[in-house]
């Protein structure tokens, strides 16, 4: 589930909730899970292509101007883990009781645990050592930052941090 029409159906969503009937927490809440689901998208696409077109919160018609250029892999990067960071505390947390209830919701444990990924992935050889095509900014990085390994660890560490057995011990990591 990813890719531009998701993306677009997401942005539609996210225009029209503010004049929906919900109450204002639970259009906060699903906002945020939309969110969530077009990082997840963007993500999806950015691991397989490199730097894709950006869309924010645009929504575009029929006519409207659809040449619009490729973000390099970095904005994409940072575009995703700015949205992750902005939604984290609006999602709700996976409480075990009422998980069948919300299971097919995206909770700040998965939002906090995509993050992580997106930055393992950036720092991996094939983004950041190795890029496919050196200097391509589209399909990797300009150049090797040791930083991006410290950046994945750490996000994998608030995840362990918050959610692991010196945490609330709701995951057995």
């Amino acid at each position: 589930w990813w890719g531009y029409d998701p993306i677009r159906k997401i942005n539609e969503f996210i225009e029209k909730v503010p004049e929906s009937p919900l109450n204002q927490d639970l259009k906060g809440t699903r906002v945020a899970e939309a969110r969530f689901l077009r990082a997840f998208s963007y993500f999806a696409m950015a691991k397989r292509y490199g730097g894709v077109p950006l869309m924010g919160d645009d929504v575009h018609i029929l006519g409207d101007d659809m040449e619009i250029p490729r973000n390099t892999f970095e904005q994409c990067v940072q575009y995703i883990c700015d949205e992750l960071d902005h939604i984290k505390d609006d999602l709700r947390t996976n409480p075990m009781p009422d998980f069948e209830q919300y299971a097919h919701t995206p909770t700040r444990e998965a939002c906090l645990a995509l993050k992580s990924r997106v930055l393992l992935y950036a720092a991996s050889p094939l983004f950041n050592e190795r890029p496919i095509e050196i200097g391509n900014e589209l399909i990797g990085y300009a150049s090797y930052d040791r930083e991006r390994w410290n950046d994945a660890a750490k996000a994998a560490k608030t995840f362990i941090d918050e959610y692991g057995p010196n945490g609330n011990g709701a995951y057995g990591l």
